[in-house]
């Protein structure tokens, strides 16, 4: 009887510094490639992050999820949006300016001392991933299809 040889997947080239790559410190200067978790999903109210929503955009999200997990976080912090140098991903640094639903809603999760630590990840001009970035670790809580969890001043 032949011997069964063993299959051995290599990992694609981006996959391969991430394998090398040390974990980085928990700092300000990450700049490691993100880890997109989802261990900690709001599938409940208004920014549910639920596949049955009929605003999800399932095939946006994984592109750019796929997309965003090949850079490092500082590729990623670089860029901006169309015609400003406003940072295009960004944490919510003021959480008085969260809406009353995403105030309601991070007491209901039980959240509250994360208010100053959210992260927006922008997927197109409105639709932005919301949650908690620690380490190079993005815990998704919201898909925001509206921009309403931290909605922008008009100008």
């Amino acid at each position: 009887m032949a011997k069964k040889k063993k299959n051995i997947i290599k990992p694609r080239v981006a996959d391969e510094h991430r394998i090398i790559k040390p974990r980085q410190e928990q700092d300000e200067n990450i700049t490691g490639y993100p880890v997109f978790r989802y261990d900690m999903i709001d599938r409940d109210g208004p920014f549910a992050f639920h596949l049955a929503r009929k605003d999800f955009n399932h095939r946006l999200v994984l592109e750019k999820i796929m997309t965003y997990s090949c850079m490092t976080w500082t590729d990623i912090r670089m860029q901006t949006h169309d015609r400003s140098n406003k940072s295009k991903h960004h944490p919510l640094e003021d959480a008085s300016r969260l809406s009353g639903d995403a105030q309601e809603r991070l007491k209901k999760m039980h959240r509250e001392q994360l208010s100053d630590e959210l992260f927006s990840f922008a997927l197109t001009n409105k639709l932005r991933l919301i949650g908690y970035l620690h380490g190079d670790d993005f815990h998704v809580f919201w898909y925001d299809a509206e921009h309403g969890v931290y909605p922008s001043a008009k100008k």
